[in-house]
Protein backbone atom coordinates (compact mmCIF):
# COMPACT_ATOMS: atom_id res chain seq x y z
CA UNK A 1 0.00 0.00 0.00
CA UNK A 2 2.81 2.43 0.89
CA UNK A 3 4.55 1.68 -2.41
CA UNK A 4 1.40 2.60 -4.31
CA UNK A 5 1.01 5.87 -2.41
CA UNK A 6 4.68 6.75 -2.90
CA UNK A 7 4.42 5.87 -6.58
CA UNK A 8 1.37 8.09 -7.06
CA UNK A 9 3.02 10.92 -5.13
CA UNK A 10 6.12 10.62 -7.33
CA UNK A 11 4.01 10.74 -10.50
CA UNK A 12 2.14 13.80 -9.25
CA UNK A 13 5.39 15.57 -8.36
CA UNK A 14 6.90 14.78 -11.75
CA UNK A 15 3.80 16.03 -13.59
CA UNK A 16 3.73 19.20 -11.48
CA UNK A 17 7.41 19.79 -12.18
CA UNK A 18 6.99 19.25 -15.91
CA UNK A 19 3.98 21.57 -16.00
CA UNK A 20 5.93 24.22 -14.10
CA UNK A 21 8.82 23.93 -16.56
CA UNK A 22 6.41 24.26 -19.48
CA UNK A 23 4.89 27.46 -18.05
CA UNK A 24 8.35 28.85 -17.21
CA UNK A 25 9.56 28.11 -20.75
CA UNK A 26 6.73 30.19 -22.21
CA UNK A 27 6.63 32.93 -19.59
CA UNK A 28 8.93 35.35 -21.46
CA UNK A 29 6.94 36.81 -24.33
CA UNK A 30 8.51 37.25 -27.74
CA UNK A 31 8.68 40.75 -29.24
CA UNK A 32 9.25 40.96 -32.99
CA UNK A 33 10.39 44.12 -34.76
CA UNK A 34 9.68 44.94 -38.40
CA UNK A 35 6.21 43.43 -38.57
CA UNK A 36 4.81 43.00 -42.09
CA UNK A 37 1.35 41.71 -41.13
CA UNK A 38 0.18 42.40 -37.56
CA UNK A 39 -1.31 39.69 -35.35
CA UNK A 40 -4.45 40.12 -33.29
CA UNK A 41 -5.76 37.85 -30.57
CA UNK A 42 -8.59 37.89 -28.04
CA UNK A 43 -8.52 38.24 -24.28
CA UNK A 44 -10.73 38.91 -21.31
CA UNK A 45 -10.91 42.07 -19.22
CA UNK A 46 -7.78 41.08 -17.27
CA UNK A 47 -5.75 42.01 -20.37
CA UNK A 48 -7.17 45.55 -20.39
CA UNK A 49 -6.64 45.92 -16.63
CA UNK A 50 -3.02 44.77 -16.92
CA UNK A 51 -2.29 47.12 -19.81
CA UNK A 52 -3.92 50.05 -17.96
CA UNK A 53 -1.65 49.40 -14.97
CA UNK A 54 1.42 49.35 -17.22
CA UNK A 55 2.05 45.63 -16.65
CA UNK A 56 3.46 43.31 -19.28
CA UNK A 57 0.68 41.12 -20.61
CA UNK A 58 1.41 37.99 -22.63
CA UNK A 59 -0.70 35.74 -24.83
CA UNK A 60 0.62 32.19 -24.70
CA UNK A 61 1.71 30.04 -27.58
CA UNK A 62 1.49 26.23 -27.54
CA UNK A 63 1.90 24.64 -24.11
CA UNK A 64 1.49 21.46 -22.13
CA UNK A 65 2.99 19.21 -24.77
CA UNK A 66 0.46 20.15 -27.43
CA UNK A 67 -2.66 20.07 -25.25
CA UNK A 68 -3.00 23.87 -25.58
CA UNK A 69 -2.42 24.86 -29.23
CA UNK A 70 -1.75 28.55 -28.50
CA UNK A 71 -3.99 31.60 -28.35
CA UNK A 72 -6.32 32.22 -31.27
CA UNK A 73 -4.68 34.43 -33.93
CA UNK A 74 -6.16 36.70 -36.58
CA UNK A 75 -4.77 38.97 -39.29
CA UNK A 76 -7.64 41.45 -38.99
CA UNK A 77 -9.43 43.07 -36.05
CA UNK A 78 -12.84 42.30 -37.56
CA UNK A 79 -12.04 38.57 -37.84
CA UNK A 80 -11.15 38.50 -34.13
CA UNK A 81 -14.31 40.43 -33.24
CA UNK A 82 -16.41 38.02 -35.30
CA UNK A 83 -14.76 35.12 -33.45
CA UNK A 84 -15.79 36.64 -30.10
CA UNK A 85 -19.35 37.09 -31.36
CA UNK A 86 -19.48 33.49 -32.64
CA UNK A 87 -18.36 32.30 -29.20
CA UNK A 88 -21.09 34.45 -27.57
CA UNK A 89 -18.51 36.39 -25.55
CA UNK A 90 -19.65 39.56 -23.81
CA UNK A 91 -17.83 42.35 -25.70
CA UNK A 92 -17.85 44.50 -22.57
CA UNK A 93 -15.66 41.84 -20.89
CA UNK A 94 -13.68 40.56 -23.87
CA UNK A 95 -11.59 42.42 -26.40
CA UNK A 96 -9.29 42.20 -29.39
CA UNK A 97 -5.60 42.85 -28.76
CA UNK A 98 -2.60 43.57 -30.96
CA UNK A 99 0.39 41.37 -30.10
CA UNK A 100 4.06 41.94 -30.93
CA UNK A 101 4.31 39.42 -33.73
CA UNK A 102 4.09 38.92 -37.47
CA UNK A 103 1.16 36.93 -38.82
CA UNK A 104 3.27 35.04 -41.36
CA UNK A 105 6.00 34.10 -38.86
CA UNK A 106 4.26 33.75 -35.50
CA UNK A 107 1.00 32.01 -36.37
CA UNK A 108 0.34 28.32 -37.01
CA UNK A 109 -1.96 28.44 -40.04
CA UNK A 110 -2.08 24.70 -40.80
CA UNK A 111 -5.58 24.03 -39.47
CA UNK A 112 -8.93 25.73 -39.93
CA UNK A 113 -8.33 27.77 -36.77
CA UNK A 114 -5.09 29.73 -36.55
CA UNK A 115 -3.09 29.88 -33.31
CA UNK A 116 -0.02 31.68 -32.01
CA UNK A 117 3.05 29.49 -32.37
CA UNK A 118 4.93 31.31 -29.58
CA UNK A 119 4.17 33.47 -26.57
CA UNK A 120 3.82 37.11 -27.64
CA UNK A 121 3.68 40.39 -25.76
CA UNK A 122 0.30 42.15 -25.89
CA UNK A 123 0.76 45.73 -27.11
CA UNK A 124 -2.67 47.35 -26.92
CA UNK A 125 -6.41 46.85 -27.24
CA UNK A 126 -8.03 47.37 -30.64
CA UNK A 127 -11.31 49.22 -31.13
CA UNK A 128 -14.25 47.00 -32.08
CA UNK A 129 -17.87 47.85 -32.69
Amino acid sequence: MKKTIYGLAAIILILAGLSGLEVWRHSSPWVRGGVAIPVFTVGDESFARGLAKGKKVAKYGPMFFGLYPGGPAFAMVEDAANYLRSENKDLSKWGVYLVAGDYLLDVDRTGPEHHLNKTLLVINQADIQ
